[in-house]
């Protein structure tokens, strides 16, 4: 890739930041992922933009600054990526955590900004999305929690609740058993949402131990327990993560 052209669309996108609106170029092929990740339904403008710049026989850039969010999201403009355009240069020019590690990792090359991060960890469900009325339901079961297991209360609680796979497994047994009558009614809601959680992590391990340096049992020692890893644009770059800093 140029490095002096990704600089230059890279202190474009600066000044596109400062004004507040996203950098999306024809011109420079150029086209930007910032912010939460959404449900797959409104990332169909990424899949709107890739096929109008793969249209150009230079390569599509991709800048990103985002923390992440929906799996189905990242799923989305992952396929999107694959079908539309597998040529494809990324630049993390802020952060990338979580669901957008899984974008960044499917990008053929991959660079960075100097003071960028990355963030991977297990992936992560919201209560309120996983029902129909979704704050009332978090309400509910939070009170449920707090009433006979205050320390995984104090863990979990927020202004929006994010549970892992583990997390959401200890949440389905403190229900079971103080609250069994109401654990009944979502008990397959719960079930559904452990074996997708259960899936995304498998797939998402599997794509950084095969696009990187990092193994499973690396994986594992790191965000096994929860835990959040991040990674400077230095260590990425020795982690085979990121190609290059830019």
């Amino acid at each position: 890739m140029q490095e002096r052209k990704i600089k230059k669309i890279v202190r474009l996108y600066r000044v596109c930041q400062f004004m507040d609106k996203p950098l999306y170029s024809v011109k420079l092929n150029t086209f930007t992922l910032k912010g939460d990740i959404g449900p797959s339904s409104t990332c169909k403008i990424y899949r709107r933009q890739l096929k109008a710049l793969s249209v150009n026989l230079s390569i599509p850039i991709l800048l990103m600054d985002s923390e992440g969010g929906f799996c189905s999201g990242a799923d989305s403009i992952i396929k999107s990526i694959s079908e539309i355009s597998p040529r494809i240069c990324v630049v993390n020019v802020g952060e990338c955590d979580s669901a957008a590690m899984d974008v960044y990792l499917a990008c053929r090359w991959r660079y960075a900004t100097k003071n960028s991060s990355f963030m991977i960890h297990n992936c992560l469900i919201s209560i309120r999305d996983a029902f129909k009325n979704g704050k009332k339901m978090e309400r509910k079961i939070l009170n449920i929690v707090k009433a006979y297991d205050k320390s995984f209360y104090n863990k979990i609680y927020d202004r929006e609740v994010l549970l892992n796979k583990e997390q959401l497994i200890t949440l389905s047994k403190i229900l079971q058993v103080n609250a069994p009558v109401f654990y009944s009614h979502i008990k397959n809601i719960i079930d559904r949402e452990i074996k997708s959680l259960a899936f995304s992590d498998a797939n998402s391990n599997e794509s950084i131990v095969k696009n990187t340096k990092v193994s499973y049992e690396m994986l594992e020692e790191k965000t096994g327990k929860g835990q959040d890893w991040f990674i400077t644009a230095d260590e990425a770059v020795n982690l085979g993560i990121c190609h290059g800093i830019i």
